[in-house]
């Protein structure tokens, strides 16, 4: 289920940066908190979705201090960003739609 996955990440992502600006730690244990350990992307596509996300300029981050000597990326969904993810819900949701109308039993 990895390629269904890496497939929504995006829309995911999104959603959770629209609750609350996340650095990239947090983001992963969030989507995989929240779905129960069936959503655990891997730092490796992580971290390029949200450099691809920043560089659309539908997210934003910025360095914060972490600790005396360390400092953290935290992302923040932008304007642009929540019309994306508006759009993504839309067309997630008509998709979503679609798939079931194949998965339900039969009459």
């Amino acid at each position: 289920h990895n390629k269904l996955l890496y497939g929504c990440l995006e829309t995911l992502v999104l959603a959770v940066l629209a609750k609350e600006p996340r650095h990239g730690y947090a983001l992963k244990w969030t989507l995989a908190e929240k779905s129960k350990y069936h959503i655990q992307p891997v730092f490796g596509r992580l971290y390029p979705l949200l450099a691809a996300l920043e560089r659309r300029g539908w997210i934003a981050g910025s360095i914060e201090p972490a600790g005396r000597s360390r400092v953290r990326k935290v992302y923040a969904i932008t304007s642009r960003g929540r019309t994306r993810l508006a759009f993504l819900i839309r067309q997630w949701n008509g998709f979503q739609a679609a798939v079931n109308t194949f998965l339900r039993p039969p009459d």
